[in-house]
């Protein structure tokens, strides 16, 4: 079976879901939609997700997108073990909150910062974007301190979605 993801490059969340893949260790077949093309909207994308959003993951007839679903799919049905999103559930509940903070703190407020210049010809970044920014990376930190990955001792999907997260500011 051939997964296919359907990619955009310079967004995080669809980089997060690549380096997911890569985690676990299955073949997926990239596709990339140009964003600033609007390749998403067209019409034979459209039908396989109506959000028109990346990353999405097509696995025979199944469809899913949004990073942290593709992230938790991909390791329940291809991982070799559940290191990368436990069964376990304190220790998973701890990824999750991990992913849920990507997602709700971190990717918003990078996000505000990246939008403006890719989509609105801004050429600079705004100090009371950087404040918000700070203070999710501090966070960050208190997650990391002490611990080699963001839960802990051991790579997880969490890890994935953030690195690339941070990734996109670290330029």
């Amino acid at each position: 079976m051939v997964l296919t993801l359907y990619h955009f490059p310079p967004s995080a969340p669809s980089r997060g879901a690549l380096l997911a893949a890569h985690a676990v260790g299955v073949n997926v077949d990239v596709q990339v939609l140009n964003l600033f093309k609007k390749e998403q909207l067209k019409s034979d994308f459209v039908k396989i997700n109506p959000q028109h959003t990346v990353p999405t993951l097509v696995d025979g007839e199944f469809v899913v997108w949004e990073s942290s679903a593709i992230a938790a799919y991909l390791v329940n049905q291809y991982g070799k073990d559940d290191t990368l999103y436990p069964k376990d559930l304190m220790k998973k509940a701890l990824v999750d909150q991990r992913l849920q903070f990507n997602c709700t703190m971190l990717y918003p407020r990078v996000r505000a910062i990246c939008f403006p210049i890719l989509y609105q010809d801004e050429i600079e970044m705004h100090d009371e974007q950087k404040a918000p920014v700070d203070e999710a990376l501090g966070f960050l930190d208190v997650y990391l301190d002490g611990n080699d990955f963001v839960c802990g001792d051991k790579l997880t999907i969490a890890d994935c979605l953030l690195v690339a997260s941070v990734a996109t500011i670290a330029n």
